[in-house]
């Protein structure tokens, strides 16, 4: 039996999928431990038994294995990262405290910068300079160098080191040579090299991004290394790859040279899902919600294509490269509420994770959340969490949120629950707004697409204040991530800069370029056992009206850069350009800044069946009744309690109802009509 294995591994719980070849699906959602690999094989288990085979046997039959984790970038916002020794040229050791002197606080000059990730006594300059246009002005200073690396290895105690100098993205050569004296003479240290990571100019973000890779990079050869050998001890027939942040999957090997990638790893497996749910319902639009235990993460996808940046930030700091534009906001089922100094109900972004997680979890939690919250108003069965496999004590949730919230307030405890829901609502809305409303997007033209083990119970509430076209709640949507990691392809992402105006453009140079990056994309993909036929390449140009600091990103039709090619281009930019800004400066001169190639190896697609049609009626589905709280009522009310995967496509569910799966609950609020559709997903209008 052949089957195709996706694992997302959260801060609070491991998401695992599997499709076996007749199309059928089975999913486990396991507690995340403090031994990622020991919780990814936990949770392998559990597959295995439902299987009736042994965990062995179930990797030896993979036939893809995809994994999305949250690890590293768990590692860099809680500072837990390596002890990391930065190289740079003369004159620039303070390039990551100058930084841009922007201030995200306007009016507040006393708003303290975050501190950068690498120590200032732990940053060395060497005498060096290549210009801009890529020629060597100064040699680099070989004995310097081989001074400071010392300096950094045996008296810092570094444990990885950067390299990234001034003009690098045009000519690699300085730190090529810094990288070699290192290796050479210290082959355990592990290195990133800027030119290697993200060859494109803006020295602070580049810097930063390269000391990001550099960071994590012991953690990711670690553990990525660790498991890919557990994983080969165990059994594993086919070769493990892992989602990055750019909306597909690459090797592990990749992924220890350029681990910065992957920090939007496991959230970028939930919109690349959406995307492929839009395709087979002829959906374009979709803003997504992934509401987890510890956070809530937004998505956009966009006339069929997820919405992707080149530069985004972790920690309030700039991470360069493709990756698909994703909004984390602090609020998940762990979030943790709290009345502040002024008597005002507050709600995250601290969470009680997954241990000692949630009050209601019995796990020595001392704090309220969401979830206990969620357990009082009714919306949660404390006996069938998890299918049943955790009992929540929903005594405890209505103790503690009567003592550290409705007694402070002088509230009522069932509407102390109800304010805490609502404010955690009222938190994702303004999220969700932020990606979409204030960037000039109707929500009402896009469905919302909600997933996640959380989200579900919020969904509709938040549907209602968002005014979205419809709300779709996929029946996967407690590992919605993990499966989506099953429906990307591998990809390879590159870049060079080079400025120029359009009509100056040397088309020789930049194919010479485009060139050297498809050698590195092809090279990779045939490393990963991508068959030419099974290899694409594309290819895109980074351009703006002269004078202006942001680019927009235009595909062109060819990787060959002709001038038909580029006037192609130079057309597509105007019409974007009126697309984003409303208008466009026609004859205006158009600048060229840089060049960006990706090498897609085809992978096969899960393949999802259609469900046979059971009419309109569900009352077969329904497994009794509870009260619950509604705030349109003001009150509980006895709500009727369906089992989800009793459903049927065509079955139909009118307000109040309570849709109850394993890992999840469907709240469907007073006056709003579900049905569940031909792939079981739960569409609610």
């Amino acid at each position: 039996m052949k089957v195709k294995i996706g694992i997302d591994e959260g801060g609070t719980f491991t998401d695992l999928v599997t499709v076996s070849e007749d199309g059928k699906i089975k999913s486990q959602k396991t507690p995340t431990t403090a031994g990622v690999t020991r919780g990814v094989l936990d949770g392998l288990g559990l597959l295995s038994k439902e299987y009736r085979v042994s965990t062995e046997e179930l990797l030896k039959d993979a036939i893809a294995f995809a994994y999305g984790t949250t690890l590293l970038v768990n590692t860099c916002i809680q500072r837990r990262g390596a002890r990391v020794g930065l190289i740079t040229t003369r004159g620039f050791r303070d390039t990551l405290y100058i930084r841009r002197m922007i201030r995200k606080t306007t009016y507040d000059s006393q708003e303290p910068f975050p501190e950068p990730f690498v120590r200032r006594r732990y940053i060395k300059e060497v005498a060096e300079r290549i210009n801009a246009a890529g020629d060597v002005v100064t040699p680099l200073d070989l004995s310097e160098a081989a001074r400071v690396i010392e300096e950094l290895i045996t008296v810092a105690k570094v444990e990885a080191i950067a390299i990234c100098l001034l003009h690098s993205y045009i000519n690699s050569a300085h730190e090529n040579q810094l990288a070699q004296l290192i290796r050479k003479k210290y082959p355990g240290m592990y290195v990133t090299v800027s030119s290697e990571v993200i060859a494109e100019m803006r020295e602070y973000e580049r810097t930063s991004t390269t000391v990001f890779n550099a960071y994590s990079g012991p953690l990711a050869l670690k553990h990525f290394r660790g498991l890919d050998e557990k994983l080969r001890e165990v059994g594993l027939g086919t070769m493990p790859v892992v989602m990055h942040s750019g909306g597909g999957v690459m090797s592990f090997e990749e992924v220890v040279l350029r681990p910065a990638l992957t920090y939007r790893s496991g959230p970028a497996g939930g919109v690349a899902a959406a995307k492929w749910i839009g395709s087979l319902m002829n959906i374009p639009n979709i803003i997504t919600g992934d509401m987890g235990g510890t956070s809530f993460d937004v998505g956009i996808v966009r006339n069929g294509e997820a919405t992707t940046t080149e530069l985004t930030e972790t920690d309030s700091w700039p991470l360069m490269g493709r990756q698909i534009e994703i909004n984390c906001f602090g609020m998940g089922g762990g979030s943790i509420a709290r009345v502040d100094e002024l008597g005002i109900i507050k709600v995250g972004p601290m969470s009680a994770g997954a241990r000692p997680g949630p009050v209601c979890y019995d796990l020595e939690g001392v704090d309220p959340t969401v979830t206990d919250a969620d357990v009082i108003l009714g919306y949660v069965d404390p006996d069938y969490f998890l299918g049943g496999k955790i009992k929540l004590n929903k005594e405890k949730a209505l103790k503690i949120i009567t003592e550290k919230i409705a007694d402070k307030v002088g509230m009522d405890p069932m509407q102390a629950a109800d304010s805490i829901y609502e404010i955690a609502n009222a938190g994702m809305v303004d999220a969700m707004r932020k990606l979409s409303v204030e960037r000039g997007i109707d929500v009402r033209d896009f469905s919302f697409l909600s997933f996640g083990g959380a989200s579900p119970v919020h969904a509709a509430a938040i549907h209602r204040e968002l005014r979205t076209k419809q709300l779709l709640i996929p029946s996967l949507a407690p590992v919605f991530s993990a499966w989506g990691l099953l429906t990307v392809d591998l990809l390879h992402s590159y870049s060079r800069t080079l400025r120029s105006l359009l009509v100056d453009l040397d088309l020789k140079r930049v194919n010479q370029i485009f060139k050297e990056m498809e050698t590195r994309a092809r090279q990779a993909l045939s490393a990963e056992d991508v068959g030419e036929g099974d290899q694409e390449i594309r290819a895109s140009i980074d351009m703006s009206y002269v004078g202006q600091i942001h680019e927009i990103t235009v595909p062109t039709v060819s990787y060959v850069i002709t001038p038909d090619v580029l006037k192609k281009a130079e057309d597509d930019f105007a019409t974007k350009y009126n697309e984003l800004y409303g208008f466009s400066e026609k004859g205006a001169p158009i600048q060229v800044v840089a060049f960006r190639l990706d090498g897609i190896g085809k992978r096969p697609k899960p393949d999802i069946r259609r469900s046979k049609a059971g009419g309109r009626n569900a009352n077969s589905a329904i497994k009794g009744e509870r009260d619950a709280y509604f705030f349109e009522e003001k009150r509980q009310v006895r709500t009727p309690i369906y089992d989800g995967l009793k459903t049927k496509p065509e079955n139909e569910i009118k307000g109040p109802a309570i849709i109850e799966f394993p890992a999840t609950s469907v709240v469907i609020r007073p006056g709003q009509h579900s049905r569940c559709d031909e792939w079981m997903n739960i569409v609610i209008v």
